[in-house]
């Protein structure tokens, strides 16, 4: 059986069983912004809890900024988070369900870039629109 994949420039077909691992990148400067996805929603909060803890065993110095749950422009979560030392950087990332699949956004930076990564997170959370099926 063959499933229908949709990029920004084209549809096409693949055998069934591919597992889709689009990501939509864009830099400024020294922050990264991705959205992708994160697996199945169901496994989200298991994966976040699981990436978290690796952090705060293998990072030194790493710290939670901020972790809250949001309900617009829809319903998920957002953590700030800090990892010093040798990774050096500064993280913002949004989790999200849509359908059975959860979402995730992340600005990334240099430790001095929180205002920008937030910046990029809010701008998200302000302009999202979900887009129907084609």
């Amino acid at each position: 059986m063959m499933e229908r994949h949709n990029a920004s420039e084209c549809s096409f077909e693949v055998e069934a069983g591919w597992a889709d691992r689009t990501a939509y990148v864009y830099h400024l400067g020294d922050v990264r912004f991705v959205v992708e996805r994160f697996g199945r929603a169901s496994d989200a909060r298991e994966r976040v809890e699981g990436v978290i803890k690796l952090f705060d065993r293998s990072v030194p110095h790493y710290s939670i900024v901020e972790r809250r749950e949001i309900e617009t422009p829809f319903r998920g979560e957002l953590l700030v988070h800090r990892m010093p030392g040798d990774i050096g950087e500064v993280e913002a990332i949004l989790h999200w369900a849509i359908e059975d699949r959860c979402w995730m956004c992340r600005a990334t930076g240099p430790l001095d870039a929180e205002d920008a990564c937030r910046a990029a997170i809010e701008r998200f959370l302000e302009t999202y629109e979900p887009l129907e099926e084609p």
